[in-house]
C-alpha cells in the first residue's frame, strides 16, 4: 500500500482572480424572489468553498 502524501498548497487548484470573477458574474445577477436570491449565495460559497479546498 502506498503511503499517502499530503497536498502541496502552493499548487492552486484556481486562482484568486478566478474566484473573483466567478463571484463577480454570480452577486452580479438580480434575483427575482428570496428563493433565487438564496440560490445565488449557495452558488456564491460553493465557489468559495471549493477554492478554499
Amino acid at each position: 500500500m502506498e503511503t499517502p502524501k499530503p497536498h502541496d498548497p502552493r499548487l492552486q487548484g484556481v486562482t484568486p482572480g478566478e474566484v473573483k470573477s466567478e463571484l463577480e458574474k454570480i452577486l452580479s445577477e438580480t434575483p427575482s424572489d428570496l428563493a433565487a436570491e438564496s440560490e445565488l449565495l449557495a452558488r456564491a460559497h460553493e465557489v468559495l468553498h471549493s477554492a478554499l479546498q
